[in-house]
């Protein structure tokens, strides 16, 4: 008797491992997360009820409850979406100071390294001016 995880599903359904632990919890399973284990007899009747709802999805008959015009869930999916752009521009702004920090750093690096050069080429020409005047 194997027991499969509820990821190994979830990729045999091409579905999303959250998705299928809700649904799970929502036909009765007690089931914690991805890594949950199910029992061959579990699994077999998991895949008959699932592709019974693919096909009715397929043919038109949809058997998963329609849309209710709720306000409560109308904005849950602004505020998702809203999370989401925040999170994305965030993100960006994250990753521009970052640009601008090595940028800086960058900057400080390469300008100390000129200042050396050009002291360098200062003491060259001041030791050839200083050779040139001991041998006149």
């Amino acid at each position: 008797m194997a027991k499969i995880r509820i990821h190994e599903l979830a990729k045999e359904f091409k579905m999303n491992s959250k998705d299928l632990v809700a649904r799970l919890r929502q036909m009765g399973y007690s089931v914690k997360n991805h890594m949950s284990t199910l029992e061959d007899k579990e699994v077999n009747e998991i895949r008959k009820a699932l592709k019974s709802k693919d096909i009715e999805r397929k043919k038109g008959t949809s058997a998963a409850p329609q849309k209710s015009t709720n306000k409560t869930e109308s904005k849950e999916t602004e505020s998702k979406q809203d999370f989401r752009t925040r999170s994305i521009v965030r993100k960006e702004e994250q990753r521009q100071q970052k640009k601008q920090t090595q940028k800086k750093i960058l900057a400080k690096v390469s300008s100390s390294s000129r200042r050396r050069t050009k002291k360098k080429r200062r003491d060259y020409t001041r030791a050839a001016e200083r050779a040139a005047e001991v041998k006149v």
